[in-house]
């Protein structure tokens, strides 16, 4: 009798520190926050779809130390699928992120490239924040200047994630990163639009209509 008692009551005791243990792991699951599903538009045989990375736990799979986030840099998931016979042009540098506060002036931010990215994370006191940026570099057009093994490794990260080339093939789909500085003031994803002004069909050079992607739908405020 006494034997099945202790039994009995060490049993509890199990169960009750490994569900001890396992409550963090819970409780850190329930506290990740929900990105919201990608926003879509179509026009003319091409989808464009855009998710703002506005969570630091998005970065991780693809920036394993060091994260665009880390210096006030929000990251956009774009991809381009182009459903029609022939090749499409983007123009990458004419994509602009139209920020609508609702107290404020209203914005349009130019795209960063993986240069200004690490810049503004590992050594944000030799960069000017103004408007004016660099043209966005095709990845592997040009060499890099290298400022330390930390620099070199974020830069080479960032710039392979980003959108690797401006023209969307037949039936294929170009997927990448677009970097915007937003000076951590990541709120304002959620009164902010993204701009692509000029898709033009590369045979004929017919431009098809505009892009502008409702980024506030589903992001935190």
């Amino acid at each position: 009798m006494q034997t099945g008692y202790y039994m009995r009551v060490s049993l509890r005791m199990l169960i009750g520190a490994v569900a001890a243990a396992a409550l963090p792991v819970l409780l850190t699951v329930a506290q990740r926050p929900a990105s919201a599903p990608p926003v879509r538009e179509s026009h003319g045989g091409l989808t464009v779809s855009a998710e703002p990375w506005n969570f630091p736990q998005q970065y991780k799979a693809r920036f394993p130390k060091k994260t665009p986030f880390d210096g006030g840099v929000i990251a956009i998931n774009v991809a381009f699928q182009n459903d029609t016979d022939q090749p499409l042009r983007v123009d990458l540098d004419r994509i602009r992120l139209l920020l609508y506060p609702p107290e404020g002036d209203r914005q349009k931010l130019i795209p960063i490239g993986a240069e200004d990215v690490a810049d503004l994370v590992l050594n944000p006191a030799i960069k000017d924040p103004s408007p004016k940026r660099k043209k966005i570099p095709i990845p592997g057009t040009k060499p890099k200047r290298g400022r330390g093994k930390d620099w070199d490794a974020l830069h080479a990260v960032a710039e392979s994630a980003a959108i690797g080339t401006n023209i969307i093939e037949p039936h294929a789909t170009v997927r990448g990163l677009l970097y915007f500085d937003l000076g951590r003031q990541f709120d304002l994803v959620g009164y902010s639009r993204l701009y692509i002004p000029e898709v033009t069909d590369v045979g004929s050079g017919k431009p098809l209509l505009y892009f502008e992607l409702d980024l506030s739908r589903g992001a935190a405020r």
